[in-house]
């Protein structure tokens, strides 16, 4: 399967997931369209081109950092890989965030995974 085929094959599974945790009864002060609006956002989320309302570009911003930042997650992606993926959400999504905070913020989560694939490749030549 392509990358395209696996994000929304990775946003269904996540619909669903979320669309039954929502009905555990620690989730009943949501009301059904909150729990709606959030298995929506679930289900876009790796669509840029589908969002368009605030929360929608909130989530994307907050994934997008949440997957840059390195001390959260340990970067797996070759050095060639991380390339594209850096070029990608540069092209496609950071130009889509509409929060001062994020919009600083990832220039910093940016450099950050760059150094650190920078220290990776010093460290195995």
């Amino acid at each position: 399967r392509n990358v395209k085929d696996q994000k929304l094959a990775h946003q269904q599974a996540g619909a669903l997931k979320t669309s039954s945790l929502l009905e555990e009864d620690f989730f009943n002060f949501l009301t059904p369209a909150q729990k709606k609006r959030i298995t929506h956002l679930v289900a876009i989320h790796d669509q840029p081109e589908k969002l368009h309302d605030r929360d929608e570009l909130t989530l994307l911003e907050a994934d997008v950092m949440g997957g840059l930042d390195t001390d959260f997650i340990t970067p797996t992606f070759s050095q060639a890989d991380n390339r594209r993926w850096l070029l990608g959400i540069q092209a496609k999504k950071i130009p889509l965030f509409v929060n001062s905070y994020s919009q600083e913020t990832v220039v910093l989560l940016i450099k950050k995974r760059q150094d650190f694939y920078r220290i990776k490749a010093k460290n195995h030549s």
